[in-house]
Formats: C-alpha cells, structure tokens, sequence
C-alpha cells in the first residue's frame, strides 16, 4: 500500500520527534503534536481554496519530501562577497559555524541558531507564536511547525543599532532530490531599535527539494526593519516562504523579495498594523523563465488609525513562465486616515508567459485613502524603434527598457549596498535572457 504525501510526513514526525530541537519542552512538544495533526487532517490547499487559486500545490500532495535526507555538505563562500554583512549560514537546514561571521555585534545585539534559542530564551519563542497569527490554521505553516529543525532568532534591544545587514544564508546541496528543509526565524526588535535582515536562498543546480521558511518578525513602537530576500532556489525547487509580520505604534517595516529561482515558489507576507501612525512597505520583483511559476501574495490588515501601507510589485516573463500577484489590504473601522496603495506591473516578454493579478480591498473605514492599480504588456514597440533610430541595437534598446522598469522597482529598497546587490543579480539574469 502506498502512503499519501501526507501521511508521510505523519509518519516522518513520529520518526523525528525523539531528535527535533525543543522536545523536553512539554508546552512546544504539545505545540508541535496539535500542528501535525492539523496538518494530518487537512493535507496542502487545492486550488479550490481562493488564496491558491493560481497556484497548485499538487507537486506537494503527490509525493512527499523528507527531513531526514542527506547533504552533500558542499558551500561556495565566493556568494559571501557580493555584499558586507554579518553571514549566518546554513546548509541543508543545519547551521554552518565555519561558514559563518557573527562575531564582534554590537551590543545590545542577540543572534541565535533557533536550536540554541530553545535552550536559552524559550519564552521568547512561546510570546511570539502565541500572538495575532494564532489563528492562522495554514498547512505549510503547521508543518513548519511540526518539522522545524533550526533557523535564526534576532533580538534587538532597546534603541540598539546595527551598523550593517545580518544576511541569513541558506543553500541546499542535498545527495539526493526529494529532501526538505523547515526552517523558523525569528526577529524581535524592541522600542526605537533598527536593523537590516537580507536573506538569501540557493540550491544545486537541477535538485529538486522543498524548501518551506517561516518568519516570524514583530516591530515594538518606533522600531524600523528592513528585510530583504533573494530568492535564487534550484530551476527543480520548490520555495514556500511566509513572513508573518506584526508593527506597533510608528514602527517601520520594509520588505522587498526578489525572486529568480525555482520551479515553483511563493513568497507570502502577512502584515498586521496594530499601532497608530505604523508603516509598513511590501515590494517585490520576479524575473521568470523556462516554466517557471513564481507567486507573491501579500496581505495587510490595518487595526488602528493613521497607518500607512504600500505594496508594490512587477513581474518580468519570458518563455512559458507565470507570475502571480494577489494583494489584500484590509481597513477596520476604527483605522481611520488609513492611507494604503497597492501596484503591480507585469512585462510579457513572449507570447506564451502569462501573468494573474488579484486586488483585493476590504473597507471598514469612511475616512482613509486606499487604490490599487495593475497594468499588464510587451514593451512598447514605439520605444524600442525610438531607440533604435539612434543607433542602439535591439537586444540593447529591450535592456535600457527593462533596466528602467527594474531600476523603478529596486528604488523601493531604501539601503543602498543591498539595493546595488540586487542590481547586480538583475543584471545577471538580463544578461542571460536578452541577446
């Protein structure tokens, strides 16, 4: 008899339970037995479900992808170079010391793997999965739950600074395809603190493996984040990520997810406002190929009064490729002076990419400013005869046109090392698919 995906994992949880980090802890113990048979009972969400009516998970529901694979173990510390950072790296879900440069943080600055905050500050993990996303009942976020076996945890005291980005590195490599990887971070970021996270996600070329992040971030009063992702995963990959964001009074939280690798990859952000005058800044870029499906889906809640939001988003696709874009912003009816917009932008470069846009506004509110806006199309001819007739080559003219719908997306990102690092991926990959 075969075994359902699911079941599988059931049966890899009960296997791997003995080992995972946390297991004298009877509180996360009964919180990872409750998320298993959640997920025991639902399995991963057909398209039938609205939020992933454009993407289907059935890859997932077909075949299972287990914890327990093993890693060839093999890490090109050339990636480190292109940006100047704290490096926090992991291979194949396990932390990598000899890899890594966390030394000399400054002070006031808390790093830890997930494992070694389980073992020094397990109240900070039970305050932050016991607050405004309780209620979420997802199955790759109980399966996270479950699995989880490391991760970064980052605790920010009060008014603490840092000088430069904490970059959490995670590169798969594993022997062979059908492995996963569950991983949990966690930032906390106390009253007027500030720090710059950048993550970035790689695989073996041609690997396919499952790579299921979950992050947990929540801004006290006047604290500002700034959290960038690149995700560059294996072309057989399949990344699920979900940033679960939570900002209190005149906090700052900027996101910005670039997203080139993967068969298939989502990346979610969940934002909830509870604190006046908060703003919070959602963006993103993929740049898709081959049969690529790459998804983001962004979701803000606005609690309470004055707050602002933006969610801005394009898509750059060629040959078979997919982009997805759902937005939902959210407006009770005590958030009055909301102001929140909500863009996305797609470019088809071939006749049979294709591109799915899904606003979605819900207001409660009489007194707030709330628009949403999508566009979608080839380049424009015109521009490129324009260019051309002064000389420019084709191929040259389409970059100097995609640089420029690039370089509008980028400008979101407000640090400028990390800006110019995503520029220079950009580049890369322009490089590849226009000549």
């Amino acid at each position: 008899m075969t075994l359902s995906s699911t079941d599988t994992y059931r049966n890899e949880y009960d296997k791997l339970g003995s080992i995972l980090p946390g297991k004298n802890l009877v509180w996360f113990k009964r919180l990872r037995d409750q998320s298993i048979a959640k997920f025991s009972r639902s399995g991963f969400f057909d398209i039938k479900n609205e939020d992933w009516h454009f993407t289907n998970l059935s890859v997932l529901r077909d075949r299972a992808y287990s914890s327990s694979a093993m890693s060839e173990g093999t890490f090109d510390t050339k990636s480190l170079k292109g940006i100047d950072a704290y490096h926090l790296v992991f291979i194949d879900g396990k932390f990598k010391p000899s890899f890594s440069t966390t030394k000399n943080l400054p002070s006031g600055v808390t790093l830890y793997t997930f494992r070694d905050m389980l073992d020094q500050d397990p109240d900070l993990l039970k305050k932050m999965v016991n607050r405004s996303f309780r209620e979420l009942d997802h199955p790759e976020l109980n399966l996270n739950l479950a699995l989880m076996s490391d991760g970064f945890c980052l605790k920010l005291s009060k008014g603490t600074k840092i000088d430069k980005p904490i970059h959490f590195v995670h590169h798969s490599c594993p022997r062979k395809n059908y492995s996963a990887s569950h991983l949990r971070n966690l930032v906390f970021a106390e009253e007027d603190s500030c720090a710059t996270i950048v993550e970035s996600y790689s695989g073996d070329l041609r690997k396919n493996y499952f790579s299921n992040i979950v992050n947990d971030i929540q801004l006290e009063p006047r604290a500002k984040v700034f959290h960038y992702r690149v995700q560059g995963e294996s072309s057989e990959a399949i990344s699920l990520a979900k940033s679960l964001v939570c900002l209190k009074q005149d906090s700052l939280y900027e996101n910005f997810c670039l997203s080139t690798g993967g068969a298939l990859s989502r990346n979610e952000v969940r934002a909830v406002i509870s604190g006046k005058s908060a703003d919070c800044k959602i963006a993103g870029l993929s740049l898709g190929c081959k049969k690529q499906h790459l998804d983001n889906s962004v979701w803000v809640h606005h609690h309470d009064p004055e707050s602002t939001s933006r969610q801005i988003f394009g898509n750059l696709l060629t040959d078979f490729s997919k982009g997805v874009f759902q937005g939902s912003i959210a407006v009770d009816d005590i958030a009055q002076q909301t102001n929140a917009y909500q863009l996305c932008k797609n470019i088809l470069l071939s006749d049979t990419a294709s591109a799915y846009t899904k606003p979605e506004l819900q207001i409660n509110a009489d007194d707030v400013k709330c628009s949403h806006g999508a566009t979608t199309g080839e380049l424009d001819p015109r521009s490129i005869f324009y260019l051309c007739s002064r000389g420019i080559q084709e191929n040259d003219a389409k970059k100097i046109l995609l640089g420029a719908f690039v370089d509008n997306l980028l400008k979101e990102i407000l640090v400028i090392p990390v800006r110019e690092y995503f520029k220079e991926k950009v580049r890369f990959w322009l490089r590849r698919q226009i000549h």
